[in-house]
């Protein structure tokens, strides 16, 4: 099957008000017509009967075609087997990369064309090494300067992610000062890893004056760490990659506790259901651990785009005198 993707298709479940379905087509529109709509609402397939696109943007769904001129617009006709879906949301869209021996490095330029060209018409970077540089590229995409998806500004890493964070120098106040920088920039959330237990409350509470989010890559407890059940009596709003509970056991690190994770514990019952009390989002990463080895589980992991024709002819000699990458045992286990 094959499919189609519409960047700003956030807007495909709207419903578009009668007298727009009789505006006269213009040069430059396209009109798509013919094969299914998923519209990411609803979970049914419906027969696409017109979709106008002006200047790059969707100007009605589930038009009404019949005796319209079409002549001015570029029409696209879809076969019987193509579907149209909506944009992907990237809810762990890291830009960073480490390509040429520097250590992770946000990329701006070619990343966000992947990202479009993989369906994905939004991303929450889940941290960010570069966030003044990720806050332009943003601002370049918002206005037309620059290919991408929105990006979701989640501004620097608070904890030992970020480079140069040490514990001892970040007093609450100076974590509350930093959020106050960052939600008048427009940061749309925050992202915590490697943070203190006694620091993440601080930013919880300062980031929620705001109305925004705080997410966080936790671990075990031991040491420093903040256990994923405990950010959750914190009061923060999503927890990335570890579930947590008293199946992480805090006498060894997350990933460990994750290799022999019977996950049908009733300590695993214990830690969804306060998930699902306290309205707390969990995302997963389950593929996180599957990229890390060869051969790849085919059930997840299929090519759409030739990623590596984006790249200029260094950058792919680079990167394949890199591949492949060397495996991780552990994650294959925990896979």
């Amino acid at each position: 099957m094959r499919y189609l993707l519409l960047a700003l298709a956030l807007l495909l479940s709207i419903s578009v008000p009668a007298a727009q379905h009789l505006a006269q087509l213009q040069s430059g529109d396209i009109v798509i017509t013919g094969g299914r709509l998923f519209d990411g609402v609803h979970d049914s397939l419906v027969p696409n009967t017109g979709i106008v696109v002006r200047n790059g943007a969707l100007l009605e769904v589930g038009a009404s075609l019949s005796g319209r001129d079409l002549s001015a617009a570029r029409v696209v006709r879809l076969a019987e087997g193509e579907t149209v879906l909506p944009g992907f949301f990237d809810l762990h869209a890291h830009y960073a990369i480490d390509l040429f021996g520097e250590e992770r490095v946000d990329e701006y330029t070619i990343n966000p064309i992947v990202f479009l060209a993989n369906g994905v018409t939004s991303t929450f970077p889940g941290g960010e090494v570069d966030p003044e540089g990720m806050m332009a590229a943003r601002r370049r995409i918002e206005r037309g300067e620059q290919a991408g998806p929105r990006i979701l500004s989640s501004g620097p890493y608070f904890g030992t992610a970020r480079p140069g964070w040490r514990n001892a120098d970040w007093t609450p106040d100076k974590i509350r000062a930093e959020v106050d920088t960052w939600a008048a920039k427009g940061a749309r959330g925050f992202k915590a890893k490697g943070i203190h237990r006694d620091h993440l409350p601080v930013l919880i509470e300062r980031a929620h004056r705001y109305g925004l989010t705080v997410t966080a890559h936790l671990d075990s407890g031991s040491g420093t760490s903040v256990n994923p059940r405990d950010a959750i009596l914190m009061g923060i709003d999503r927890i990335e990659h570890f579930m947590g509970g008293d199946a992480i056991l805090s006498t060894r690190g997350a990933y460990a506790s994750l290799e022999g994770l019977d996950v049908a514990s009733a300590d695993v019952d214990k830690i969804i259901k306060l998930y699902l009390d306290r309205n707390v989002f969990y995302d997963a990463t389950v593929t996180a651990y599957g990229y890390w080895y060869d051969p790849k589980d085919m059930r997840v992991f299929k090519t759409w785009m030739d990623e590596q024709s984006f790249l200029t002819p260094h950058a792919r000699e680079v990167a394949n005198a890199r591949l492949p990458r060397k495996p991780n045992e552990q994650f294959k286990r925990i896979y």
